[in-house]
C-alpha cells in the first residue's frame, strides 16, 4: 500500500472511529450516560477503543459469570473457551491477534481470526487503527472480518462494521476500496433479504402494495414499485427492530402511521438509500422532527394526512428537498400557509384539504361523472350512484374534477355537504331514461388509507 493510500486511511480512520462510536453510545443507553457522546472525543480512536473495551468487557464478565462451553474450529479439533481478557490487556490482545492474520501458518491465522471474533467492538476499532499497516494478506483478513460482524446480531455491531466498510470503499485505486466494495455488495443483498424477513415477521408490509399515494391508488405491480407499509396497530416489533429498515436498498414509497412514527423512525427513513416518496399518516409530530427527511437524496413526494400540522411548519417543509409534490391532507394548514409554501417552493404540486373525504372517482377531464363509488365511504351511505354526474356542491359549479378536489379542500370529515347530482332516472310514462336533477346531503368522513 502506497504512501498516499495510507494517508487517507489515516484520514478517514477518526471518522469511522466516530461512526463506530456513535452507534455503540447510540444504541447502548448505559453507555450514553458516560458523557463521552458529547465530550468531544467522537474523533478519537482512542476514545472509540474506551467505549469498545468497555463493552466487550462487560460482554465477556457475562459470558464468565454464565459459562463458556468449549467450542471446535473447522477441522474438528477441541477449542477451550480462552481467558476472558478486560481492558487494556484486552487491546493487547486484540492488536497482537490482528498481527497474526500474517502469519504463514494457516492454523495460526485461523486460531487468531477466533480469538479477534470474541471481541467485536473492540475488533472494529483496531482494525481501523491498523489498516494502514496492512499486508495485502492481512487486509483480506480484515475484510472478512467486519464481514462477518456485519451480520451480527446485535445491530451495533452490525451497523458499525457497515460502516467501516463503506468508508474503505471510498479509497478509491487502492486493494483495500476493491476488498470493501465486493463485501458491501454481498452484505447489502443478504442484509435486505434479512430485513424483509425480521420486519414481514413482525408485521410489516413490504413489496408491490396498492397504496394511495397523492390521491390516487397506485398499482404497484403495473407500476414495478416496491412500497414499505409500517402501521402502529398491525407492527408487533420495537424500536430497535426498525433499524432494519435502513436496509431495504429496493424501497421507494415508504407508508407510516400511528404513534410509531418519530424522528428517529424518519431518521432510518432517511438512510434508506432509493426511498422517493414518504407518506405519514395519524403523527403527532413537532415541527424539527420531520428535518430528517433533509438527508433523502431524492424526495420526489411527501404527503401529511389527518395530522395536526399548522402553519408553524411551514418553513420546516420548505426545508426539505422536494421536487415534485406535496399533500397535505386533513391538517391545519391554512390557504395563507398553503400560499407560502408556493411561493417558497416554486414549481411544486401542492394540494391541501381540511380532509372530508366524498368517495368517488371520475374521469381527470371533462364532467366529473362517477366511475366508481368507494365501499363504505359517505358517497355510497349518502346515495351517490355509478354513473351519476355531479354538477354542484354547496352551490358551487362543479366543472371537472380539479374543480372538485379543490371545493371539497375546504371542508373537514364529519361536515355535511350539498351535493347536486344529475342521474338517469326511467320515466314512468315513456319508459325511457331521463336526465334528473336531485340534491343528496352527504356527511363527509375520513379517507381510509389503502
Amino acid at each position: 500500500m502506497d504512501g498516499n493510500s495510507k494517508t487517507q486511511i489515516a484520514r478517514i480512520a477518526r471518522r469511522v472511529a466516530a461512526l463506530t462510536l456513535s452507534w455503540l453510545i447510540g444504541l447502548h443507553s448505559g453507555l450514553f450516560s458516560s458523557g463521552l457522546f458529547s465530550s468531544g472525543l467522537l474523533g478519537g480512536i482512542a476514545s472509540a477503543q474506551d467505549v469498545a473495551l468497555e463493552r466487550d468487557t462487560a460482554s465477556q464478565q457475562n459470558a464468565a459469570s454464565q459459562g463458556v462451553a468449549a467450542g471446535s474450529d473447522e477441522g474438528g479439533a477441541t477449542r477451550v473457551a480462552p481467558k476472558r481478557l478486560m481492558g487494556a490487556a484486552l487491546a493487547q490482545h486484540i492488536k497482537a491477534q490482528l498481527l497474526m492474520l500474517d502469519s504463514p501458518s494457516f492454523r495460526e491465522r485461523q486460531l487468531a481470526r477466533y480469538r479477534i471474533e470474541q471481541y467485536p467492538y473492540s475488533a472494529i476499532v483496531a482494525i481501523v487503527a491498523a489498516a494502514p499497516k496492512a499486508s495485502i494478506d492481512a487486509a483480506v483478513q480484515q475484510i472478512s472480518l467486519l464481514d462477518t460482524f456485519s451480520t451480527n446480531p446485535d445491530i451495533a455491531i452490525s451497523s458499525a462494521a457497515y460502516d467501516v466498510l463503506k468508508q474503505f470503499s471510498l479509497i478509491k485505486g487502492t486493494a483495500l476500496a476493491a476488498l470493501a466494495e465486493k463485501s458491501i455488495r454481498a452484505i447489502e443483498n443478504a442484509n435486505e433479504m434479512k430485513a424483509f424477513e425480521i420486519l414481514t415477521h413482525l408485521g410489516a408490509n413490504i413489496g408491490h402494495l396498492d397504496l394511495s399515494i397523492n390521491g390516487a391508488q397506485s398499482d404497484g405491480i403495473s407500476a414495478n414499485v416496491i412500497s414499505l407499509e409500517i402501521k402502529t396497530d398491525a407492527y408487533r416489533g420495537d424500536d430497535q427492530s426498525l433499524t432494519w429498515i435502513r436496509y431495504l436498498r429496493s424501497v421507494e414509497v415508504v407508508s407510516v402511521s400511528g404513534p410509531i412514527v418519530s424522528a428517529d423512525l424518519l431518521s432510518l427513513v432517511a438512510q434508506m438509500p432509493n426511498v422517493k416518496k414518504v407518506l405519514i399518516e395519524d403523527a403527532t409530530l413537532q415541527p424539527k422532527e420531520l428535518l430528517p427527511l433533509k438527508s433523502i437524496a431524492e424526495l420526489q413526494h411527501l404527503e401529511l394526512t389527518y395530522m395536526p400540522v399548522t402553519d408553524e411548519f411551514v418553513p420546516v417543509l420548505c426545508q426539505l428537498p422536494l421536487t415534485q409534490s406535496l399533500r397535505l391532507y386533513g391538517t391545519g394548514v391554512t390557504t395563507r400557509g398553503e400560499a407560502e409554501l408556493a411561493r417558497k417552493l416554486e414549481g411544486l404540486e401542492i394540494y391541501r384539504s381540511d380532509g372530508g373525504f366524498l368517495g368517488i372517482a371520475s374521469p381527470a377531464t371533462g364532467e366529473v361523472q362517477v366511475t366508481k363509488v368507494v365501499p363504505g365511504s359517505a358517497a355510497a351511505k349518502a346515495g351517490i350512484r355509478l354513473n351519476d354526474r355531479i354538477t354542484e356542491i354547496e352551490d358551487k359549479p362543479i366543472k371537472n374534477f380539479t374543480a372538485l378536489r379543490a371545493t371539497l379542500a375546504d371542508f373537514a370529515p364529519d361536515e355535511p355537504v350539498q351535493v347536486k347530482v344529475v342521474r338517469q332516472v326511467i320515466d314512468p310514462k315513456t319508459m325511457r331514461l331521463v336526465p334528473t336533477e336531485m340534491v343528496l346531503t352527504v356527511m363527509l368522513g375520513k379517507q381510509e388509507k389503502n
